[in-house]
């Protein structure tokens, strides 16, 4: 008899678990989403994902589908100028894809971007403009492209007076022997 109760009170105990542990875990969600729980992602302030983001065809999630076509053009493009200056391309200057990447994307969508070429897969952790996101495969490298983050607009009416924002003064120093 008592192994009976024994019983019942385990499975008891493993059921609350598996309770608890579906309350608390946390995943990417979308904005639509919301009533399981907090979510994440890009949108800051638990506003979750755009409902725009997808898995694109590298397995890499993309929220504006014109980002991903901008990838590849950018990289085709950069080979072909490669090859019109008699030069073989080569996938080690991760920094010409990625200034090549972000030209053209800034060009296309009128905004500023920050872009991110790895050897390999990465975590990011990024907050993001509208939905001007993508992460692709291309070639043997993975890029990550996004808009750069905007401020959100001041309030209509402020209820105090705020004192005005200081321009930022920045320095370049040079050292020389």
């Amino acid at each position: 008899m008592n192994l009976f109760f024994a019983t019942i009170i385990f499975v008891i105990l493993i059921l609350i678990q598996q309770v608890h542990l579906q309350e608390n875990s946390k995943r990417c969600r979308r904005r639509g989403d919301m009533a399981m729980g907090d979510g994440g992602g890009g949108g800051g302030g638990g506003s979750g994902l755009p409902d725009s983001c997808m898995t694109n065809s590298s397995g890499y999630m993309c929220c504006e589908s014109g980002l991903e076509e901008v990838v590849n053009m950018a990289m085709d493009e950069l080979k072909a100028e490669k090859e019109a200056q008699g030069e073989k391309f080569s996938s080690c200057n991760m920094q010409a894809m990625a200034n090549k990447v972000g030209q053209m994307a800034e060009r296309r969508f009128n905004t500023t971007f920050e872009t991110v070429v790895g050897v390999s897969n990465f975590a990011s952790n990024t907050r993001f403009f509208g939905n001007l996101m993508c992460k692709v495969s291309s070639g043997n490298k993975v890029i990550l492209t996004y808009g750069t983050a905007k401020p959100p607009p001041p309030p209509a009416e402020e209820a105090e007076p705020q004192p005005e924002r200081f321009k930022k003064v920045f320095h370049t120093f040079n050292w020389r022997l």
